[in-house]
């Protein structure tokens, strides 16, 4: 007998239960890659939110630097203004000078009123004591005009110190807020980057999502799809009762006879008469499930066509199909030949449902082995 653990072997739901363990390790993925694009989200919004505020304080950091390069500006006018007003004065000062040396210098070779010069002079003394004085007194104007300039300048110069130093004040706070400037761009440089490096990340991962989502379609659709094709095969054959092609040409030597009552202990299926090297074909759609020699039934093909149905072929002289190849009805799988030695002449067929023999005649088409 053909051992019921072989016959119970249904290898079709395989691919399906792997497709399942598939889609089960995918959508962990999914899930996983989701919390890890929902993250870049939230990242991105972050920094998004870091850069705006970096903007905002870049922004008033280039006011703070335009309002002091201004006020640097306004202070070097003021500086060039004091330095033209002490040029002026120096000029002024020069010109007085001038003046004053020639004023001297009349003053000198003119000398003191005295007697002699009362002799000599065509002038009365009391003009020339007038004169005397008066020249005096321009002298004395002139070096208080002389004295007045000098003080005006050290009051420019003074201003002109003043503004010097404000000037420097403000360069100073100048290069502050250019430091900090170059700082706030460092760091939104740095923000930039990162924000460029999870925009990345974040694409990769809604990538991957896509094409895992994809792919699990796919599986799910191949599942539909292998379910829609066993749920056609399995009803298919259990459809095709008393449809089914004959499996060889030939005549039929003994019938279906379980339970030991028949004389032949191959009594589970049919026995059909044939000529040698006749081509043996699988009577509907399935996957073999064993092919080889098999002890008391010679070279044996069995295929499984669904919801346990099983086709078991025997006594063949040559198997054209291997274990797990997927097999079409009306495909050769094998020839028959002269084995009488071992096993008597005739090729054998059963069907069966699980472990049950089933009589073949009841599935295969009427009259298909005339009398």
């Amino acid at each position: 007998m053909i051992p019921s653990q072989l016959l119970a072997q249904n290898i079709s739901q395989k691919p399906i239960q792997r497709h399942k363990i598939s889609i089960g390790k995918l959508r962990k993925e999914i899930e996983r890659h989701q919390g890890k694009v929902v993250q870049s989200n939230k990242q991105e919004k972050t920094i998004l939110e870091e850069l705006e505020d970096i903007d905002v304080r870049l922004e008033q950091q280039l006011e703070k630097i335009a309002s002091i390069e201004q006020q640097v500006a306004e202070q070097d006018e003021l500086i060039e203004a004091r330095q033209q007003e002490i040029i002026a004065i120096d000029e002024e000062k020069s010109a007085l000078q001038a003046h004053l040396t020639n004023r001297l210098r009349s003053f000198y070779f003119m000398g003191k009123t005295n007697f002699l010069k009362v002799t000599f002079s065509q002038k009365n003394l009391p003009d020339l004591l007038l004169f005397d004085d008066a020249f005096h007194n321009l002298l004395m104007y002139d070096r208080e005009v002389f004295e007045a300039y000098r003080e005006k300048k050290n009051q420019i110069q003074v201003a002109k110190q003043v503004h010097e130093l404000e000037k420097s004040v403000k360069m100073d706070f100048l290069h502050q807020a250019e430091e900090e400037k170059k700082a706030l761009d460092y760091i939104a440089a740095e923000k930039n980057a990162l924000l460029k490096q999870t925009k990345n990340q974040k694409s990769l991962y809604a990538q991957a999502l896509k094409e895992m989502q994809k792919a699990e379609g796919d599986l799910t659709s191949t599942i539909i799809q292998l379910k829609k094709n066993q749920e056609k095969l399995n009803k298919g054959f259990l459809n095709s009762k008393g449809k089914l092609p004959a499996p060889v040409k030939g005549t039929l030597q003994s019938v279906f006879q379980p339970d030991g009552t028949g004389t032949s202990p191959l009594s589970n299926g049919i026995t059909i008469k044939t000529v040698d090297g006749a081509k043996v074909h699988a009577v509907y759609d399935g996957k073999v499930i064993y092919a080889g020699y098999m002890k008391g039934f010679g070279k044996t093909i069995i295929i499984d066509h669904g919801r346990q149905y099983y086709t078991v072929t025997a006594r063949l002289d040559s198997i054209l199909s291997q274990k797990g190849a997927k097999i079409k009805s009306k495909q050769m799988i094998g020839t028959t030949g002269d084995i009488a030695t071992l096993f008597g002449r005739g090729m054998y067929f059963e069907i069966r449902h699980g472990s049950i023999p089933e009589d073949p005649l009841r599935w295969l088409q009427p009259d298909t082995f005339p009398q």
